[in-house]
């Protein structure tokens, strides 16, 4: 996958401090769920992604030089049994899923623009 990085995100991914969180974006029927890695809530885009924090786990992403599918997975501990039954209930499978890495400055500013490391369908 060929990934765009603005040359400001270049130079904060070289830094010798690397400040960066992972966003999440998982399309449920009932509406899109934006969370990232960190604490707090970071907005970009448009959207508000809260923060999962020590909650949220995601994988290793896989990369191959062959045309070929690879996946990812994100998991979430800590979930209420309420809101697991909510999304079990939903219709997610063949939906769209991205993560992005966001880079940050030395005051923690968003550095535009989040770099997409992964793209697929959930399953």
């Amino acid at each position: 996958m060929t990934r765009e990085i603005t040359s400001a995100a270049e130079t904060a991914a070289q830094a010798e401090q690397f400040r960066a969180v992972a966003l999440v974006e998982v399309d449920y029927a009932s509406g899109t769920l934006y969370l990232h890695s960190g604490a707090g809530t970071i907005t970009w885009n448009g959207h508000d992604y809260m923060g999962a924090g020590a909650l949220g786990k995601i994988e290793p992403i896989e990369e191959a030089a062959e045309l070929q599918s690879a996946g990812v997975t994100l998991s979430l501990s800590g979930v209420d049994a309420a809101n697991i039954a909510a999304t079990l209930a939903e219709h997610y499978q063949g939906r769209s899923g991205r993560i992005y890495i966001a880079f940050f400055d030395a005051d923690y500013a968003l550095i535009a623009d989040p770099v997409l490391l992964f793209q697929g369908l959930l399953d």
